[in-house]
């Protein structure tokens, strides 16, 4: 089952508003819920969309799935 675009958001918006408190696993599981929503947009509006509707930085994505990419690598 492969979640919808919106219900990728409300999850990665949930976690992304719970900021300190958020744990490792809320942490790796926001990484892999952005890639899965990079891959489900088209390119230009993905980072446009980041900061509309998760109100998260362009910068904040860009570096949750920088780091979930490379730990796909090294497992």
């Amino acid at each position: 089952y492969m979640a919808t675009i919106p219900e990728i958001e409300e999850r990665s918006h949930v976690l992304w508003a719970t900021e300190d408190a958020r744990t490792l696993d809320e942490s790796v599981e926001l990484r892999r819920l952005l890639t899965a929503l990079e891959t489900e947009m088209p390119p230009g509006d993905f980072y446009t969309h980041v900061l509309d509707v998760l109100y998260m930085p362009a910068r904040a994505a860009q570096q949750f799935m920088q780091q979930y990419r490379e730990s796909q690598k090294a497992s």
